[in-house]
């Protein structure tokens, strides 16, 4: 569990509005997270592995874990793709809802990472965990 993702996680209540949405008339191009899409998102964070350097539930305990159905978690998975503060490494077996994808927070602060001691000292050892990763990411951050 990863103390830096989680208080990143905790700390937002709005979101950008992806490509696909439009704009609100109150906030522009901002728009106030709903209960569920911060569950889902405080629940990669708080299975991210430190070692590993990302969170690999499946969409079923996601969904489980968020209290909602594994399909609104993989679209809400994807929405955060979409506007980059998730970065989906694809796994290419087994059925959907049970296939383990890798999930990393790239969004999370550098200053917030600084302090969290754990993080850091795998960073030491592990190096970035983004740095072995393929180009086959869903969402590549803008």
């Amino acid at each position: 569990m990863s103390l830096s993702a989680r208080i990143w996680a905790m700390s937002l209540i709005a979101r950008p509005v992806t490509p696909t949405e439009k704009p609100s008339k109150k906030g522009g191009f901002i728009r106030k997270m709903s209960p569920a899409e911060k569950l889902v998102l405080l629940v990669i964070a708080d299975l991210e592995n430190i070692e590993l350097g990302y969170a690999y539930p499946t969409l079923q305990q996601l969904g489980e874990k968020a209290c909602c159905t594994p399909e609104y978690a993989r679209r809400v998975v994807n929405m955060f793709a979409e506007i980059g503060w998730v970065r989906i490494a694809k796994e290419k077996y087994g059925r959907a809802e049970h296939a383990n994808n890798r999930y990393y927070l790239p969004k999370v602060p550098n200053d917030i990472r600084a302090k969290d001691d754990p993080w850091m000292a795998a960073r030491d050892r592990n190096g970035d965990p983004l740095d072995d990763v393929e180009p086959q990411f869903v969402g590549s951050p803008p």
